[in-house]
């Protein structure tokens, strides 16, 4: 008799461990996915935040261009100006 309830103790403590195992496998199972799941998300997330940081430059560089070709335009007045200039001088018109 005391066997026998020694048995059945073994059983029920075999069993619960058995649920603990397949529940502790679920556990990681489900841990895995949602770190995949994480690692996917970081990645979408430092491409947005890219994406942010080109809109967030595109206004100053579209005036950093405007800026440039007006300058560009200015330089090679200028310089034409002065070829002009020291054309006359030296007496060879244009």
């Amino acid at each position: 008799m005391a066997s026998e309830i020694t048995m059945e103790t073994l059983n029920y403590r075999l069993e619960q461990l058995e649920k603990s195992v397949s529940e502790l496998k679920e556990l990681l199972v489900n841990s895995k996915l949602q770190n995949k799941d994480i690692e996917t998300l970081k990645t979408d997330v430092s491409n947005l935040e890219t994406r942010v940081g080109n809109l967030e430059k595109a206004p100053a560089e579209a005036k950093a261009s405007w800026f440039d070709k007006g300058l560009d335009v200015v330089f090679k007045l200028a310089i034409t100006a002065i070829v002009g200039i020291v054309l006359a001088k030296i007496g060879l018109g244009v």
